[in-house]
């Protein structure tokens, strides 16, 4: 069986209630999981900080976090860049 075809095999079992589908573990749950993961006890703080739960985008407002003074700022998840160069100056 190719790849392809278990992995449709899985999607229908699926869809047919014959297999659950898995949850995903939100980043406080990774950090508990996996307390030597500084990865994760990063990312678990910085979706804290933007209520993550709650927030209808977090991962767009941690990529675009301006708290620069934040001493995890430059080790965030999902930063495209670690400049602000069109904040710098003002």
């Amino acid at each position: 069986m190719s790849t392809i075809e278990a992995l449709k095999k899985y999607q229908d079992d699926v869809r047919s209630g014959r297999r659950e589908k898995p949850q995903r573990k939100s980043w406080a749950q990774k950090a508990k999981d996996n307390p030597k993961s500084l990865k994760s006890a990063i990312a678990a703080k910085c979706w804290d900080c933007v209520c993550g739960d709650y927030n209808t985008r977090p991962r767009k407002t941690i990529s675009e976090c301006l708290i620069t003074d934040c001493s995890l700022w430059q080790h965030r998840p999902y930063k495209k860049t670690d400049s602000i160069d069109g904040l710098k100056g003002e």
